[in-house]
C-alpha cells in the first residue's frame, strides 16, 4: 500500500484573537511563545496555527487537543512519541500541517510575492540552483524561485537541525516536473523524496522525506 501523507491547509486571520477556550488547549510553553510576539497579527497567527494543529493531531490520535503531548529533538523540532510524524508551516495568512504514520518529514509553504533581483537567490541557493534559475524571467522566475525555496526549506525541516545545515550543501531541482534532490554533501540524495504542491492560490508548498518510495500519495485537505 502506498504511503499516504495528509496535508491540512487552512486560512489564518491576523485580526482575530484566539478565544480563551481555544487557548486552554495549548501547553504553557506554547502560550509563553505566543506571548513573546510583539505584534498582534503574529501572535494571532501563531495561536490559530497551534490550536488547529492540536485539534487535527488529537483527532488523528483519538485524543482531546489539550492531551496531545509534544517532545522536542535536540534542535527543537517537535515530535510525538510513538507517532504520528507531523510538521507545521505557515506563511502570510495560510497554515498547513502534514501528518503521516510512515516516515518523518519536513513541510514548507510560502506566500509567492515579488523577488527583487538575483541577490536573494545567490545568498540562499547553491551555484547549481542559481544557474538553473537564470533561465527564467518574470512570473516564471518567481514561480521557479519559490519551488526551489520551499523544497530546500522542506529538506532542512525534515532533517530537524535548523541552522546547522548549510543551504549550499545540497541542490534541488527547480522545474515543475519530478522534484528531487540532486546532491547532498555527506549523504545519499537518492534516499530522499520531494513532493511539490500548491496549497492555495498565490502560495507554493513542498514536502521532503527520507524514503526511496516512488508511490507516495499526497492528500491535500483544505478547510476554512
Amino acid at each position: 500500500m502506498a504511503p499516504q501523507i495528509e496535508v491540512h491547509v487552512w486560512s489564518l486571520d491576523p485580526t482575530a484573537s484566539v478565544s480563551a477556550t481555544a487557548l486552554a488547549t495549548l501547553s504553557e510553553r506554547e502560550r509563553a511563545r505566543m506571548a513573546r510576539f510583539v505584534f498582534d497579527k503574529d501572535r494571532f497567527r501563531f495561536g490559530q496555527s497551534h490550536v488547529r494543529m492540536r485539534a487535527l493531531l488529537g483527532a488523528h490520535l483519538g485524543l482531546a487537543a489539550a492531551d496531545v503531548t509534544f517532545d522536542e529533538t535536540e534542535h527543537g523540532k517537535p515530535f510525538i512519541v510513538g507517532g504520528p510524524f507531523f510538521n507545521l508551516s505557515h506563511s502570510h495568512n495560510l497554515a498547513a500541517l502534514a501528518i503521516t504514520d510512515t516516515f518523518d518529514l519536513g513541510l514548507d509553504i510560502e506566500h509567492v510575492r515579488g523577488i527583487e533581483g538575483p541577490e536573494i537567490a545567490r545568498r540562499f541557493f547553491s551555484a547549481r540552483e542559481c544557474a538553473a534559475l537564470s533561465a527564467y524571467s518574470g512570473a516564471a522566475y518567481e514561480a521557479a524561485f519559490y519551488r526551489c525555496w520551499t523544497r530546500k526549506e522542506a529538506y532542512v525541516k525534515a532533517q530537524g537541525e535548523g541552522l546547522g545545515i548549510s543551504l549550499q550543501a545540497f541542490d534541488v531541482t527547480i522545474d515543475e516536473e519530478a522534484p528531487r534532490i540532486l546532491r547532498i554533501d555527506g549523504d545519499d540524495a537518492g534516499a530522499w523524496r520531494l513532493v511539490s504542491f500548491k496549497p492555495a492560490d498565490g502560495y507554493q508548498g513542498a514536502l521532503a522525506m527520507r524514503s526511496r518510495r516512488d508511490d507516495i500519495s499526497l492528500k491535500v485537505i483544505t478547510s476554512a
